[in-house]
């Protein structure tokens, strides 16, 4: 924890209830995500999406596109939201877990949601132990 600087913190102890309370002060909120991050060495990643069918359409002046909403379906099945998890490697010892709340309408860069009924989903753990050699901590 010397790397955070702090010796103290909290647990969420059920994490889509957490995720439930605070989209309800979310201005705008659609949906959500949450998940342990994805450590990795490159900041691209790769997926294999199989043959795709159906994104080439001809238009009416016989010109060749795609069919973006088609092509935006696919994308969504085979990736999902993989692309908000991933993390530098290097950050492994932290073992990061996020939540990600999608608006309909814009916000500022930085918000502060209050959500009280979230607190009683979260408590607080014993002491910090930080163990010899320990890879979760980075000992």
């Amino acid at each position: 924890m010397a790397r955070f600087d702090c010796d103290s913190f909290i647990r969420i102890d059920d994490t889509v209830a957490f995720g439930q309370a605070v989209s309800g002060h979310a201005p705008g909120f659609t949906g959500g995500a949450e998940g342990l991050c994805r450590y990795q060495s490159a900041r691209a990643f790769e997926r294999d999406l199989g043959f795709v069918d159906g994104i080439n359409v001809t238009r009416p002046d016989g010109a060749q596109a795609y069919d973006r909403a088609r092509l935006l379906q696919v994308l969504d099945s085979g990736i999902g939201v993989v692309p908000l998890f991933p993390k530098e490697i290097r950050f492994s010892c932290e073992t990061e877990y996020r939540f990600i709340w999608f608006s309909a309408t814009s916000v500022a860069p930085y918000l502060i949601v209050k959500a009280p009924e979230a607190r009683e989903l979260c408590s607080r753990p014993g002491d910090i132990v930080v163990e010899s050699g320990d890879a979760a901590t980075g000992a």
